[in-house]
């Protein structure tokens, strides 16, 4: 909206207003106000611009104006003066001019609590901007990919030598401690030099923080004048050598990794395309280890070769280690739209490696330690990825099943030695885990070699604890869905019996028991004979009234007698568990 009023030849007024401004079609201010009134040689011109939700004040700027044929002068007035909300002072000796000797800028110095800025002319031709405190992360809002955003304070001197006709511009910015998403790379340097503003600027970055170094040079498109400009807008391309790269910054993109340490030498071009990041390139990681969170395991890589190509990153028939140095062969690729969305397709193999080293609470249905032969593959998006896992147990495996419940039980006449069966009826409270983003199809072989626990208190020691043979098919799904289906038979193995922590009886597991998995992990159902040996007692109580008044036999009778007690373990983990005692 515009307004003009002419009260006289000497005396205009003038008022534009606007409900919001955009640049490139994305809203990025709200109201916007700019009041003039020209008074003969003198006047006052008002800026007042709000943000896109008309709540924060952008900017209001007060300012008088004195004018004559051959000059025109400026200065901002100190009151009511604010910047992103924030209110600022400036020297109140400022001045802009324009005149016939030239352009005269002099204590145009301005600053709040955190900010400076700082504007004066070169030889009545050019001009000089410094700041300091501001934070780079006002690009953001620029960068097509949400994925990655910038942050870090810096100071800039920028220098334009003739401002009446533009070829040439330098500066130079330093940042104190430049952010790329959550990772700090530290005091960061670019500067940048257009000899030809029609042309390419050249730029050279330097960035050298704790053990890394990267260092640039290339080149990036900047249409100070679009008339007549032949190159693409903002379209830039950079040759790096990296020396120390740290890995950490593979976290900004594979969440299922956690406290990677080490780094890469080589070179890579980093270049963009119509907003399009793409870096190719090749580096060598030196020397350093990642953890993956589902398996809580570490992996260890050293000189290690990775190709990065315009939407792939390669891991080409690559040695990884565990943390005992069990190779462990990597193959595969990442691939990604520009950095903004990943996907993986890779294979791991090994014939030893540890693949599991989780404790108590990390997972609600297993946790332990899990060394086995490996054929393991990644693939699929990042935000819904599959992991299909063949594993055979190998010595030193200790696989932990949780079983929580609640024991309900009556009194001590449950126990009933005429019928010979102790009933106990159990409700389990299971919880389903929460897993976002990861499909797990694991098909687990266990061997002889693994120690099977199911712990059913593991306060008062209710364990039941063996080895043996079976198969597994363990799925856990991103929708929280966890499931196993096998059978897996008893070799040998041990129970510890207790009861409301008054007895306490190891029973020996006979071999060719069974635990049979349908689903639920917590809903087994067991086949199992435990023994116990080492009794004795007297008969006596037992036989007394088939024993009549023989006195010989009743002697006997009374002698203690080696017995060998059997408990038969049945029914299901989840809703009805049950054991007979049998001598």
């Amino acid at each position: 909206k515009f307004s003009l009023v002419i009260g006289s030849q000497k005396n205009l007024s003038t008022v534009i207003t606007s409900d919001y401004i955009n640049f490139n079609k994305i809203r990025r201010t709200g109201n916007f106000k700019c009041v003039g009134n020209l008074f003969d040689s003198t006047g006052k011109i008002s800026f007042l611009l709000f943000d896109t939700l008309n709540t924060k004040i952008l900017a209001n700027i007060n300012s008088n104006i004195n004018y004559s044929q051959d000059r025109f002068a400026l200065q901002v007035l100190n009151k009511d003066l604010f910047f992103n909300n924030s209110r600022w002072i400036i020297d109140e000796t400022n001045i802009i001019q324009k005149s016939r000797k030239g352009l005269q800028v002099s204590n145009f110095e301005l600053s709040d609590s955190l900010h400076y800025l700082s504007i004066r002319d070169i030889d009545l031709k050019g001009l000089m901007l410094k700041s300091d405190g501001f934070d780079i992360a006002f690009v953001n809002q620029f960068i097509r990919n949400k994925a990655i955003s910038f942050s870090g304070l810096f100071s800039a001197n920028i220098e334009i030598p003739d401002v009446r006709n533009i070829k040439e511009i330098t500066g130079r910015f330093n940042f104190f401690q430049l952010h790329f998403n959550k990772d700090n790379f530290g005091p960061f340097n670019l500067s940048f030099n257009a000899y030809d503003i029609m042309k390419p600027w050249d730029i050279q970055v330097e960035n050298v923080f704790q053990e890394h170094v990267i260092s640039g040079k290339g080149s990036i498109n900047i249409p100070i004048v679009k008339t007549n400009y032949q190159y693409k807008p903002y379209d830039f391309s950079i040759d790096l050598d990296v020396k120390a790269f740290p890995f950490k910054f593979l976290e900004n993109f594979i969440s299922s990794i956690s406290k990677t340490t080490g780094g890469a030498n080589g070179k890579l071009k980093f270049y963009g395309v119509n907003g399009n990041l793409s870096l190719i390139g090749n580096l060598k990681a030196v020397q350093g280890s990642t953890f993956i969170n589902y398996l809580g395991v570490p992996v260890l890589f050293e000189n290690q070769p990775i190709v990065f190509k315009e939407n792939e990153i390669l891991f080409e028939n690559l040695e990884i280690m565990d943390k005992f140095r069990n190779p462990i062969k990597l193959d595969g690729k990442l691939t990604h739209n520009h950095f903004k969305t990943f996907a993986a397709n890779v294979k791991l193999v090994s014939a030893k490696a540890l693949i599991l080293d989780t404790k108590k609470g990390e997972n609600l249905f297993y946790y332990g330690y899990g060394i086995g032969k490996i054929d393991v593959n990644f693939f699929g998006p990042f935000s819904a990825m599959d992991m299909d896992v063949k594993v055979t147990s190998l010595k030193g495996t200790k696989f932990n099943i949780p079983v929580t419940y609640e024991q309900v039980a009556t009194e001590s006449k449950f126990v009933k030695f005429s019928s010979r069966t102790v009933q106990v009826d159990s409700v389990i409270k299971p919880i389903v885990p929460s897993i976002i983003g990861l499909n797990m199809n694991m098909q687990l072989t266990i061997t002889e070699d693994a120690d099977i626990s199911i712990i059913f208190d593991e306060l008062a020691g209710d364990i039941l604890r063996g080895t043996g043979r079976g198969n597994l098919s363990i799925k856990s799904l991103r929708t929280g869905l966890f499931t196993v289906n096998g059978l897996y038979e008893v070799e040998q193995g041990e129970y510890l019996f207790t009861l409301y922590n008054f007895v306490n009886k190891p029973f020996a597991i006979a071999r060719g028991g069974t635990i049979n998995w349908t689903g639920d992990p917590l809903n087994a159902t067991i086949q199992l004979e435990a023994v116990y040996e080492g009794l004795s007692t007297s008969p006596y109580i037992l036989i007394q009234e088939y024993l009549a008044a023989d006195q010989r036999l009743i002697e006997e009778a009374k002698r203690r007698t080696e017995v060998k007690l059997k408990m038969l373990l049945t029914g299901s983990l989840l809703q009805h568990f049950q054991f007979n005692l049998c001598s």
